[in-house]
């Protein structure tokens, strides 16, 4: 019952929107622009463009969602939840919408604006709420603003996601690095994401910490970032600036950047003694809006005008015209600063700013303050149409019917050609969407004609030839994939033999487009993205009308390039994805070059003697990935030890001594098998040619790190032995010892102690070192010394921790801890006493 009163009141309201506003007019004809206004009966919360169509999606409190252009509104759909915010993919026509439950939906659009598929997509808790979403403008990547709670703080995070795989790819909040608290700008232009953040909860730090970044939504890669400082901002996608006003002023005056939005180059900077509401691009200038007055600077500094303005005015400018509204008017200027139209609309106080304003070259969309009102003010679009229709001796042809359509197949005129074959109209192009043309010629006797023209100024003049024939021939052309199912929205083209076009249309849900010909050989060009191209001949001639023709497009297989290592110890692949498995056995070439069924996601796996390693590649065209070389430690090493262990054995023990508080031989039988945590390494202990030195650790343990530059350099200078290191406690995840790795460059294998070897060798401290040798543990160390060059005042125990001490110690602190807290207590009482 709800949704019905909506939609009768969107009917009342669009009975209305078609109806000027009684409007007066100011150094401008009558003529000239339109103004229109649309009465909405719920409240617009959220407005983003899209320049394909020329139109503003609104998002309305009830989940109504409406597209808006010069001379229409069209509903395309309804979300359960109310809309918080929007933004548009031009290249595949996908809107994404937030709702205030915390959910994403995509709505994709074909050509004519109408809805193909809405999904919907739910990655946060219900109460975190989604503020702003930027998509990339191939639709694969969004990155959203979202409101959250911190430890009971309001506080903003940025999330990654991909709408392709429908997952979050990365999360960028307080406990992050870089770490964010806040976002106070969020503007994507084009495929640049440009944000104004701050890292700290400080109130006041804004001023002086926030930063200025760019993020490439393509790639979801951090373009630059600079320490600006609480500012206006305003940019320019076609001159491809960013402005920054700075808002805290230095000697009473205020600083302004002119930066590369791209790069984040600083391009030009000048002051100014006063703080604007607003500040644009217009063309080659820079607005500062200021209560009843607007200055004109240009990029170095220099006022080049001065105009008077209503007060809470607002401007929006998109290479066109300047649109600036106020509460109780709206203006237009034009390049050269002067005023063109302006009109008095219908003032509800207080004296509010505009809620939004949208603007096209030719076109503004201005939501009103109480966001249920918008207004639409366009410039009037006429050409004047002169055409002389001519047969093949160049003989005016009378009476030839003409029409004239826009891109999207909105009639715009319609007549016949004179007595001297001319004709001569003025084409209102107000209700068209699209500056491309497209004509069509009929005359009975003659061939049919169709020509497509670009508008490129106001006035259009044609010799059009038309080829007399005595028979007009319906050619059907049916297009089919493979399996001989329908192909919608093929294009296709027909051409005469000798290559002219001819006509062209879309396929229909049937596969069908049909052309009227005359007698003659044809070619047929087809084309549909994801499709190989296919063209084919036909003769029309003096048969049954219609001729039914059937084309079998072959749909695009990419191709996946799998490149090996040379010398290498793969020894098998498998690739697998979208109903795909392929296994490869007996790996004896570098390059394996495989068709595959359809894009998507393709996992290859690469198995070793001793170990695998898994892959992952996003296929939408031809793709190439490298297979990287699986290192493998096991018995099978060649190098023998022979007469040097002896003169090994002494350099490993004088070389540990110096970086090991205790080192003491042993004789402690060993064997067993030890692999790396992500199982890519195998270790045999028992190796007769090779020298083992593992350090015992643990990811938290303070003091363990010392020693890793020693592990790193002994695998590098002795070709006959290993390092690795052996993390003794099974609490540690794998993710932590890739983070341990990571921060301290770890370059050995690093395993877990299934052989329990910190009990085999009865140490109870770390870091350890055990130097293994024919089977047995010939030394161990225990301790890590401090480089006597290092500025740290502990002595040498501080690097020892002794795993067995530890709930002892635990359990001293903790006593001195509660201790001194009755300590204070008491001492707080007798002060408030």
């Amino acid at each position: 019952m709800k949704h019905r009163r909506t939609a009768i009141f969107l009917t009342i309201a669009l009975i209305f929107f078609l109806v000027p506003l009684n409007a007066y007019i100011v150094n401008s004809s009558p003529d000239e622009f339109t103004l229109k206004c649309l009465k909405l009966n719920v409240q617009v919360t959220t407005i983003c463009k899209a320049d394909r169509y020329r139109v503003a999606i609104l998002g309305l409190e009830n989940g109504t969602i409406l597209a808006v252009g010069k001379s229409f509104v069209k509903r395309l759909t309804i979300i359960r939840a109310k809309p918080i915010a929007c933004d548009f993919a031009e290249e595949p026509g996908k809107l994404v919408v937030s709702a205030s439950d915390g959910s994403l939906i995509l709505v994709s659009l074909n050509s004519d604006l109408e809805v193909i598929s809405t999904s919907l997509l739910r990655l946060l808790p219900v109460d975190e709420t989604i503020k702003n979403v930027a998509v990339s403008q191939n639709a694969r990547f969004a990155v959203l603003r979202v409101i959250y709670n911190y430890h009971e703080r309001e506080a903003e995070k940025l999330v990654f996601v991909d709408l392709l795989r429908k997952l979050i790819v990365a999360v960028r909040d307080a406990d992050s690095t870089p770490s964010l608290v806040r976002i106070f700008y969020f503007k994507r232009v084009g495929n640049v994401l440009l944000l104004q953040t701050l890292d700290t909860f400080c109130e006041l730090c804004e001023y002086t910490d926030n930063l200025i970044e760019a993020y490439n939504l393509s790639s979801l890669k951090r373009l630059y970032w600079k320490k600006i400082g609480l500012s206006l901002e305003a940019v320019s996608e076609m001159g491809g600036e960013l402005a920054l006003f700075k808002l805290l002023p230095e000697n009473g005056k205020y600083n302004v950047l002119i930066l590369n939005y791209k790069s984040g180059k600083t391009l030009s900077k000048f002051k100014v003694d006063y703080e604007p509401q607003q500040i644009l691009f217009f063309d080659q200038y820079l607005a500062f809006i200021k209560d009843t007055s607007m200055n004109i600077y240009d990029l170095k500094g220099a006022v080049k005008k001065t105009i008077k303005i209503p007060i809470s005015s607002r401007a929006c400018y998109n290479g066109g015209f300047l649109f600036v509204s106020s509460p109780a008017s709206i203006r237009i200027y034009d390049k050269k600063i002067s005023i063109r139209f302006e009109a008095s609309i219908e003032y509800k106080p207080p004296p509010k700013p505009c809620y939004s304003c949208v603007a096209f070259p030719n076109m503004a969309i201005i939501v009103y303050h109480d966001k249920k009102t918008v207004y639409i003010i366009s410039k009037l679009t006429q050409i004047l149409f002169e055409a002389l229709i001519l047969d093949e001796e160049a003989n005016p042809v009378q009476n030839a019917h003409i029409e004239l359509f826009d891109e999207k197949g909105l009639l715009l005129y319609a007549g016949n050609s004179g007595s001297e074959g001319k004709i001569v109209a003025v084409i209102d192009l107000n209700r068209s969407l699209t500056e491309l043309i497209k004509i069509k010629v009929y005359k009975e006797g003659f061939g049919n004609k169709t020509l497509r023209i670009k508008l490129e100024n106001e006035t259009l003049f044609l010799k059009i030839r038309i080829e007399k024939t005595k028979q007009v021939f319906q050619l059907m052309i049916k297009v089919l994939d493979e399996d001989k199912n329908p192909v919608k929205n093929a294009f296709v083209s027909i051409y005469t033999a000798d290559q002219k076009y001819v006509d062209g249309g879309l396929s229909n849900q049937n596969g069908i487009v049909s052309f009227n010909l005359s007698e003659g050989k044809y070619r047929v060009k087809v084309a549909k993205q994801h499709f190989y191209e296919k063209e084919e001949l036909v003769d029309i001639s003096s048969s049954e009308s219609p001729i039914e023709k059937v084309v079998i497009l072959k749909k695009r297989k990419p191709l996946l390039t799998v490149t090996l290592p040379a010398n290498g110890n793969i020894t098998q692949l498998i690739i697998s994805g979208p109903n795909f498995e392929q296994k490869i056995e007996n790996i004896t070439q570098n390059i394996y070059v495989l068709p595959l069924p359809d894009t998507g996601y393709y996992y290859i796996k690469a198995f070793t003697k001793c170990g695998s390693k898994n892959y992952e590649i996003y296929v939408e065209q031809n793709a190439t990935i490298n297979i990287e070389q699986i290192k493998c430690y096991s018995n099978t090493l060649s190098a023998s030890l022979g007469e040097r262990v002896g003169e090994l054995l002494r350099e490993i023990k004088g070389e540990l001594s110096k970086h090991v508080i205790y080192l003491e031989e042993k004789e402690i039988p060993i064997s067993g098998v030890l692999t790396s945590y992500d199982r890519t390494y195998v270790l045999n202990l028992n190796s007769k040619d090779k020298i083992i030195i593992l350090e015992l650790f643990y990811t938290k343990c303070w003091g363990c790190e010392k020693l890793i530059p020693l592990m790193n350099n002994l695998s590098k200078t002795y070709n006959t032995i290993i390092g690795g290191m052996v993390t003794i406690y099974q609490t540690d995840s794998d993710q932590d010892i890739e983070d341990y790795i990571k921060a301290h460059n770890v370059e050995v294998p690093v395993f877990r102690d299934t052989l329990s070897l910190k009990e085999k060798v009865g140490v109870s401290v770390v870091p350890a070192v055990i130097v293994i040798m024919d089977g047995k543990i010939r030394l161990v160390g225990v301790g890590a010394k401090i480089n006597e060059s290092s500025t740290f005042a502990l002595p040498n125990l501080s690097e020892l921790v002794d795993l067995n001490s530890l709930p002892r110690i635990s359990f001293i602190v903790g006593m001195i801890f509660l201790i001194m807290l009755s300590v204070f207590g008491k001492v707080n009482q007798e002060h408030e006493d």
